[in-house]
């Protein structure tokens, strides 16, 4: 296969993986977030039950490849077709991501805060106590709920740190190139001592698996389309590693172990189905519904929003009812991409402008 097939098979590869990501992050944060369904403590395992294990394997196992895989690519994109990175190259990239990441980064955090300081008001008052909002308003510091919140290192509308890890590393984008092009061999080294051992600065907004994906993804773009070809022949053997990984993981989870994979097992899941998905489109020409892919940016936004307000009212009462667990462990994630791609459809088709701004070009 030639350069250009590679890159034509890479862009559907890329196309391919934007819906199912998308879809593993809804099932992250509506199945171990906000809504979190109280009888399934995936961390544990107590139970060691079948459905537990297997909620386990989707939650952790393979969601958690998702926003890697994200960072990933966006360092793939970033770099395409960069020859070199001056001053005018990066004045650019910075331009566009003014508005595809730090617009829409502002207006879904300004709404989230809003949603969380109504609804704060609400539960501690039982109704709209404009003295109290002031008070609170004055006591909270809304400024670094952007940015993040002091418990959890996340801004207030928690799905968003990726957007927000990527805005920083864009800006740091020059120092990366530098890392790709002249010194990959040292950074790479030790980026991934830092990764695997878990050894990173503290700071919100420069996380070590977006630095490191992120990398890895500019260093395939930079070094060369070419070499994807190369890694696409490990893919039986990223897969088998992945299973085994996965296998020893679930044994040691009975003797007491954590069930969660790790940077090891993270890494393994993300590179295999990476490598599988473009192994599928090296031979097929398949893709989801154009709606789905497009809609990515949008879902990814507007689920925090939904889990946050009435899909945990939902799950609740689902809950109370008597519901199996099985069946809210399914339903949730698919009801609100479901509701999420509707009011994509209805922002794109009758507000394009207004839609563009909040989801950034």
């Amino acid at each position: 296969m030639n350069i250009s097939n590679s890159e034509s098979t890479l862009s559907a590869t890329i196309n391919l993986l934007r819906f199912p990501l998308t879809l593993a992050v809804v099932f992250i944060h509506a199945n171990h977030g906000p809504a979190i369904i109280n009888d399934l403590v995936f961390s544990e395992l107590s139970s060691h039950d079948f459905f537990g294990l297997f909620a386990g394997f989707i939650v952790y196992w393979v969601a958690c490849a998702a926003v890697p895989l994200f960072f990933f690519i966006s360092g793939l994109l970033y770099f395409y077709n960069v020859k070199q990175l001056n001053y005018k190259t990066y004045k650019e990239k910075t331009k566009k991501r003014f508005f595809s990441l730090c617009i829409p980064y502002l207006i879904w955090n300004s709404v989230a805060l809003l949603m969380a300081g109504l609804y704060s008001c609400f539960t501690m008052t039982g109704s709209i106590n404009s003295t109290f909002l002031f008070e609170q308003f004055l006591k909270f510091d809304w400024i670094q709920a952007y940015w993040y919140e002091d418990s959890n290192n996340l801004p207030v509308l928690y799905a968003l740190w990726f957007v927000r890890d990527l805005i920083v590393i864009s800006l740091l984008s020059p120092i990366f190139y530098l890392a790709c092009k002249y010194y990959w061999g040292i950074f790479l080294s030790i980026i991934s001592i830092c990764y695997f051992t878990g050894n990173w600065f503290g700071i919100p907004g420069l996380g070590l698996s977006g630095c490191f994906y992120f990398y890895l993804g500019a260093l395939l773009s930079i070094k060369g389309w070419a070499y994807i070809e190369k890694a696409s022949k490990a893919t039986l053997p990223a897969l088998s590693l992945s299973i085994f990984f996965f296998v020893y993981k679930t044994y040691d989870t009975f003797h007491g172990g954590s069930y969660t994979p790790g940077p090891v097992g993270i890494f393994l899941n993300s590179l295999t189905i990476f490598l599988l998905a473009y192994l599928f489109c090296s031979r097929s020409n398949f893709q989801f519904p154009s709606i789905l892919i497009k809609s990515t940016m949008f879902v990814y936004c507007w689920h925090g929003l939904s889990l946050i307000g009435g899909m945990a009212i939902v799950n609740k009462v689902m809950e109370l009812s008597g519901v199996p667990n099985a069946i809210i462990f399914w339903t949730i994630p698919f009801i609100v991409y479901f509701i999420s791609t509707s009011f994509y459809y209805i922002l794109n088709r009758y507000m394009p402008r207004f839609y563009h701004i909040i989801c950034g070009r």
